[in-house]
């Protein structure tokens, strides 16, 4: 359609002016600020006439204070923090792409939404054919695939998230037979909204290996986004790692290694019960004493709401995880892919003697 066309239904589009739309211009013009102007035909309404003296009637103050209250509070207006904490959000306010008007209370948000959509500490239980190692080469699997089709972690976090809570609420029968099934249609759904080109059904069917077809794929889908009442988005442990790294003022490498633990973590059944903000809390600490280069400190205390001592038991995981890795068959894709040169080669960060006596040694101190 070529710029002059365009015009030309524009403009047509402007003179198809309706009775419906006659009678609430004098509404749309005060919205946008314009004199209210009422036609003939319609200067016999009452209804109009009404609401275009109560427009003409209002001052500028009144319509200056309306739209004020639809702009955001300054962000000093509902932040609650201490003096003696760094603002790492200070300096931002011409990189738009930071939010620095909405950041704290995106964060607020986030925080609040992870306890709404718990999972249950040990759901297979509920589903005698499973055991938490076949959940574990399930996801080696899909991490497998999410490297073939080149995804984001965002894509696989957000899969294994939307597999936990399926198999948490018990209401799809989920046996061997079908659990291959489930993990790949989570891992289809977790790209559509994730991915801006995602792979298409027929990629995936394709490396089931003949296991299954388009349409059990298909329905699947509908079967998992009706048990989670369609509320299959929510916050990932990636999301709150960005911010942490922020206040932690790491290098990419930092927040790499970090990634990597989370990584990890997915493949630990005991973790699955934990909030994401707790993975990755953990996951920054344990990231911050291989590399050196950061402490728990008071500033890392506010920004990501724990202290040492509600880390401790998931970041000794992690890094027990981490250290023990290569010599687990079931993690060899997520060690391969950290070893590699673009992953700062995190996976080999691991293998310093007494790294797990030393966790925690002389750090208690920094969050005074």
């Amino acid at each position: 359609m070529g710029l002059k066309q365009l015009q030309n239904e524009n403009a047509v589009l402007d003179r198809r002016t309706t009775k419906e739309n006659r009678a609430a211009a004098p509404l749309k013009n005060a919205v946008l600020g314009r004199p209210a102007v009422i036609s003939n035909e319609n200067a016999g309404n009452p209804a109009i006439r009404e609401t275009s003296e109560k427009v003409e009637s209002c001052s500028e103050k009144a319509l200056k204070q309306a739209v004020e209250t639809t702009r955001p509070k300054n962000k000093s207006e509902f932040a609650s923090r201490p003096i003696d904490i760094e603002d790492i959000d200070a300096g931002d306010d011409d990189y738009p792409e930071f939010c620095p008007d909405y950041v704290k209370r995106i964060y607020d948000y986030l925080f609040d939404h992870e306890l709404k959509h718990p999972v249950k500490a040990d759901f297979l239980k509920e589903h005698p054919e499973l055991r938490p190692n076949m959940r574990m080469i399930l996801i080696e699997w899909l991490v497998s695939l999410t490297n073939r089709f080149k995804l984001l972690q965002d894509t696989l976090l957000l899969c294994v998230s939307i597999l936990d809570r399926v198999l948490s609420t018990s209401k799809i029968r989920v046996n061997r037979s079908n659990f291959q099934l489930l993990g790949v249609t989570c891992l289809w759904t977790a790209s559509k909204y994730e991915e801006m080109y995602m792979p298409s059904v027929n990629d995936f069917v394709y490396m089931c290996a003949g296991a299954y077809d388009r349409r059990d794929v298909q329905i699947m889908e509908v079967r998992v986004l009706t048990a989670l009442d369609f509320e299959f988005s929510k916050p990932l442990s990636c999301h709150f790692l960005r911010r942490f790294s922020k206040a932690a003022g790491g290098d990419f490498k930092l927040h790499t290694v970090a990634k990597y633990l989370i990584e990890l973590s997915l493949y630990r059944y005991d973790l699955v019960d934990c909030l994401p903000s707790l993975i990755a809390a953990a996951a920054l600490y344990v990231a911050g004493r291989v590399t050196q280069q950061m402490t728990w400190d008071k500033t890392m205390r506010f920004y990501s709401r724990y202290g040492i001592g509600d880390l401790k038991d998931v970041a000794l995981k992690l890094a027990e995880t981490a250290v023990k890795a290569d010599k687990n068959n079931n993690l060899k894709t997520t060690v391969k892919k950290f070893s590699s040169e673009k992953f700062f080669r995190a996976s080999t960060l691991f293998k310093t003697a007494g790294l797990l006596e030393g966790l925690f040694s002389g750090q208690d101190s920094n969050e005074e």
